[in-house]
């Protein structure tokens, strides 16, 4: 079956096919619309699970994946169908126009509000998915970028006028119920920040940071007469012929580096749009409106320098003794960039699957180890077809679970190899996706809308949790044991990244104007900061300068990156906890997933058993933990 220029989506029903051997296509179930308006039930769902949530405390919760239900249909149509603007419309004037003269109406009008969103949610989100799988898929950017630029500024304009209603509302018929506060409190923030011509420029913004996937989405180096997407081409950083080596690395920095002044262009360009923004709402630096934005009420800016001192002063001490040993292992008068991924004892590179199918049995088999549950989800989605995980040409880089909120099953995306590293980037998405599934149940989708140090501490907890379990992975025990350590490695030179990028971003936005120059003499002081001075990168200067525009995040998702930081150190305290007591802290790391945002982080770090907490203190008692790990892996 082939996608049309619209997509009509059931509540019951969804069908897929191949569009190539390796390509999912979310085909069109095509039906006639109809618009059956059943009578309205009252739900108070949200209430009966947070109370359930309440009962349980200690008590594992408990859910099937073949449970999984969509998020029932009785104020939409069963089928619909969203060509234009006006297929929406209907809907959100009814929302805008009701009146509502009970607790009774305003819980209707809450249920209903929610049903719009999920289903409009469901469908944008494919959108881009599609565009993720083949970023030379004209039919699927034009289908996005009508999202984009024809729909989403409409219900911006809409959601902004249901907010100043909700606020009404709940002032006349309060929420009395504490999983509503995040909420209610996100709502104030959001219309206190709303400006009609962000409306525009957002949409703007938008359509510009799409020109990254485009440009990345085509980096490719020749191997042996082979093109090979950056993804595939890293295998041959393993090799142990050291020019081999050397050579592949110079041709995946010269692929991107081709691109350096259009993407500085693009980046500039970018960051004067959310500047404009910022000093719309009244804000004198994008920084500071972004966290207000993203809804950080649980720590302060601050705590992003204090996050980097502290990863400074006790994790890169670790990093450089770590490859300090490593130089010493090799036997090499100087340490390059190209020798990070060879195995300092002279091993082959570990080879932990063959094929896709292979990938997924593995990490399936690895998942259920940790609890049965989670290795159900991942079959699920396999079953369904909502995982693409190789890499290929024209794919977007990158990956991500993209949840689905009307169906409750996401979609996982990657680009694997058949390497190491891609193990770990399986088991992080399983992480977000056994996320959706266990947070599906609550009522609304504003109760699943999770920050990102919640959503990133899911998904690198089950890194950690799953390692314990690699041996599907690697049968021979020294092979898992270099895993082990590798994961570690990574794992901690994953901290100081997080604050380089981070610092980086902070940089950039208090400092508006900047010239590109002084753009790239930032990077590199903190790169000084922030990567081991036993790597001699000299005659690599061009390259070290712009490296930064490998991060999609920075084009796509300005500061959404702190967070990975903030995530780990939790995750390393889950960590430690399953060391202890696996199946308390799996209990514990289910029931606070299973809470969504209805609590607010620290709580919900609470239930997972551990502290939500950055302090210099906490970094060094973390980073030391690691390290005696690593140790008796070496």
């Amino acid at each position: 079956m082939t996608r049309k220029g619209s997509i009509q989506v059931t509540s019951k029903k969804y069908c897929f096919g191949l569009l190539s051997s390796r390509m999912l296509i979310f085909s069109i179930c095509l039906m006639r619309m109809t618009m059956k308006f059943p009578q309205r039930i009252l739900k108070k769902a949200h209430q009966k699970w947070i109370k359930s949530l309440q009962k349980k405390k200690n008590k594992t919760f408990m859910i099937h994946a073949e449970e999984i239900q969509s998020v029932p249909r009785n104020f939409m149509p069963e089928v619909f169908t969203l060509e234009a603007w006006d297929g929406l419309k209907p809907f959100v004037e009814d929302l805008e126009q009701r009146a509502v003269e009970s607790e009774q109406d305003f819980r209707q009008w809450l249920a209903d509000r929610n049903e719009v969103t999920v289903v409009f949610e469901e469908i944008a989100r494919w959108k881009y998915i599609h565009t993720s799988l083949d970023t030379k898929d004209e039919v699927a950017k034009k289908e996005r970028e009508f999202i984009i630029a024809e729909i989403r500024p409409k219900w911006a304009q809409y959601s902004h006028t249901l907010n100043q209603k909700f606020n009404e509302l709940q002032g006349r018929f309060p929420l009395n119920d504490d999983a509503c506060n995040n909420y209610i409190h996100a709502v104030s923030t959001d219309i206190e920040m709303f400006r009609d011509e962000n409306v525009s420029l957002g949409t703007q913004i938008q359509l510009k940071a799409r020109e990254y996937d485009a440009i990345s989405g085509n980096w490719s180096v020749d191997i042996d007469g082979e093109t090979k997407t950056l993804q595939q081409a890293k295998s041959y950083l393993e090799s142990d012929d050291r020019s081999i080596r050397e050579k592949v690395w110079r041709s995946i920095a010269e692929a991107r580096y081709q691109d350096n002044e259009t993407l500085d262009k693009l980046y500039s360009e970018l960051a004067d749009m959310r500047q404009k923004v910022a000093g719309n709402a009244g804000f004198e630096n994008f920084r500071d409106y972004k966290h207000k934005a993203m809804h950080r009420t649980s720590w302060p800016v601050q705590a992003c320098y204090d996050y980097a001192d502290a990863v400074e002063k006790h994790v890169m001490p670790i990093v450089n003794a770590i490859q300090a040993q490593r130089k010493q292992d090799l036997g090499y008068g100087a340490l390059r960039p190209w020798d990070t991924e060879i195995d300092s004892g002279g091993n082959p590179p570990l080879k932990p699957f063959s094929t896709t199918a292979e990938f997924v049995e593995r990490g399936v088999a690895s998942l259920k180890d940790v609890d049965p549950f989670f290795g159900e989800c991942i079959s699920k989605m396999d079953t369904m077809g909502r995982l693409d995980l190789e890499s290929r040409l024209g794919k977007a880089p990158g990956g991500y679970n993209m949840p689905l909120p009307e169906t409750g099953i996401p979609f996982v995306f990657m680009n694997h190899a058949c390497l190491e590293y891609d193990v770990r980037v399986l088991v992080h998405e399983a992480g977000h996706a056994v996320h959706s599934f266990l947070s599906h149940e609550l009522s609304h989708d504003w109760m699943k809308d999770t920050p990102s140090e919640v959503a990133e501490l899911a998904s690198m907890s089950m890194e950690l949790f799953t390692m314990e379990h690699w041996e599907h992975f690697y049968p021979n025990p020294d092979d898992l044991k270099r895993a082990k350590r590798n994961h570690l490695e990574g794992l901690l030179t994953t901290l100081p990244a997080v604050a380089r990028i981070d610092s980086f971003q902070h940089w950039i936005y208090t400092n508006p104007g900047h010239s590109v120059q002084e753009r790239h003499a930032a990077w590199l002081d903190l790169t000084r900061r922030f990567t081991s001075h036993v790597f001699d990168t000299s005659g690599l200067e061009k390259f070290d300068a712009v490296n930064y525009q490998r991060v999609l995040h920075i084009y796509h998702i300005p500061f959404y990156y702190i967070e990975y930081g903030l995530a780990q150190l939790g995750a390393i305290a889950m960590w430690r906890n399953y060391c202890q007591d696996p199946k308390k802290t799996i209990e514990q790391y289910k029931n606070a997933l299973a809470l969504g945002y209805t609590k607010d982080v620290p709580s919900i770090y609470q239930a997972a058993g551990i502290q939500f907490d950055f302090s210099d203190r906490y970094v060094k008692e973390l980073a030391s933990f690691v390290y005696d790990q690593w140790k008796r892996l070496v």
